[in-house]
């Protein structure tokens, strides 16, 4: 975690100067060469040292970085002083989230809009959001963090028109699996219990299913569905085993 905290202090005002790679020991500098005199597997070449996309933009650090500080404080509470620099990342991230960037892929050619990295700054915020609200700690920009949270989530969408419903025999695994664990916990068989109820008044007048159910509660896909009415046995079969 030192390591971790030592590269959040280095972020200036506008918690922007992170960079995706580091040395070992927290060297900055990183510059790619090759070594001609060297040769790897079976004679393959070149054999190169350093990185040269050091110095590049990957937006998606900043999520892998909350999240690991995010995973820490569960079981060891963050300085005050930590949070301080997390706020600044946070609060660019909130600010820049719309921009391109070179990604996980390192590409060396012009930034783009990846998928991996929108993501990643999704995590970023969500954690800023989830450690802010769990100690209280200031964060004058938290309601900003969660505005561009779900901004960023709206412009994940995949753009086609439509809606897809759920996967209904995808709904009934869930509730056999809730079922199967209310062996240990009995609130898990309860939400089985009611999951199933409510799934029973999506059949149709003569209790059959079809592929999807959408949000209006309208069946789409395939009627009637085999795998569906499959799924549903077995999940009333092991439901009604434990009640």
């Amino acid at each position: 975690m030192s390591y971790l905290e030592a590269r959040c202090r280095e972020v200036d005002e506008q918690g922007q100067q992170l960079q995706p790679l580091y040395g070992i020991h927290g060297e900055a500098h990183l510059p790619e060469f090759e070594l001609d005199h060297l040769e790897g597997y079976k004679g393959s070449r070149p054999v190169r040292v350093g990185n040269g996309a050091y110095n590049q933009v990957q937006m998606d650090i900043y999520g892998e970085l909350l999240d690991s500080v995010y995973i820490y404080n569960k079981f060891s509470p963050i300085s005050y002083d930590l949070w301080c620099y997390i706020r600044k990342i946070v609060d660019f991230v909130a600010d820049n989230w719309h921009l391109k960037d070179h990604g996980m892929w390192e590409v060396r050619g012009d930034k783009q809009h990846f998928v991996y990295s929108k993501v990643m700054m999704w995590v970023c915020l969500d954690r800023g959001v989830r450690l802010a609200d769990k100690y209280s700690k200031s964060a004058l920009n938290k309601e900003k963090w969660q505005r561009s949270r779900d901004q960023l989530y709206e412009a994940g969408k995949d753009g086609l028109t439509g809606g897809e419903g759920t996967f209904n025999m995808c709904t009934f695994w869930l509730i056999e699996a809730l079922s199967r664990a209310g062996d240990k916990d009995c609130r898990k068989l309860r939400e089985a219990q009611l999951k199933f109820e409510e799934m029973l008044t999506y059949a149709n007048h003569l209790g059959l299913y079809a592929e999807q159910t959408g949000y209006t509660g309208l069946a789409l896909g395939n009627f009637p569905q085999a795998f569906t009415h499959l799924a549903l046995i077995s999940a009333a079969f092991n439901l009604d085993k434990r009640l």
